[in-house]
């Protein structure tokens, strides 16, 4: 587990909420890169993460309101990942989008493989149970009445 500088985190040293940055992680950020005492290290991977927050609401900037703040907070969510775990989380292109990913570890455990145990016996198998063959329209009928019924 990686030593936090509370200076620039979420959290203090004992894992806490960080009052002085809580919901300002572009301040934070853009401290990070002002301030004379940070690595280049960081303050590189916090221009790199200042960059995909504005790249992402430029993105959603066509949206209504509502969608905007929604992909507002995924993207916070994502830019707190990839500053506080930047061992677990990096930033990927998949079919030409910006991805935040979790990097999978090698070795999830490490300790022994469990001694294999007895399974319970499996279930008896069901009857299948014939379906008719229905049309688009009778199918969508079939939803709207199902729906209906839900209301």
């Amino acid at each position: 587990m990686r030593q936090r500088d509370a200076k620039y985190s979420d959290y203090d040293a004992k894992g806490n909420d960080n009052p002085k940055w809580k919901g300002k992680r572009v301040e934070m950020l853009k401290a990070v890169v002002g301030d004379s005492e940070t690595t280049s290290e960081q303050k590189q991977r916090a221009t790199i993460i200042l960059g995909y927050i504005s790249r992402r609401l430029k993105k959603f900037a066509h949206l209504p309101e509502l969608d905007q703040q929604a992909y507002g907070m995924l993207t916070t969510i994502h830019a707190g990942s990839l500053w506080e775990w930047p061992d677990e989380w990096e930033l990927v292109t998949v079919k030409g989008e910006e991805c935040v990913r979790q990097i999978e570890p090698e070795n999830l455990s490490t300790s022994p493989e469990p001694e294999s145990t007895p399974t319970d016996p499996e279930p008896e198998p069901q009857p299948e149970v014939d379906e008719p063959d229905l049309s688009g329209a009778e199918k969508l009928a079939r939803a709207k009445a199902l729906v209906q019924g839900l209301l």
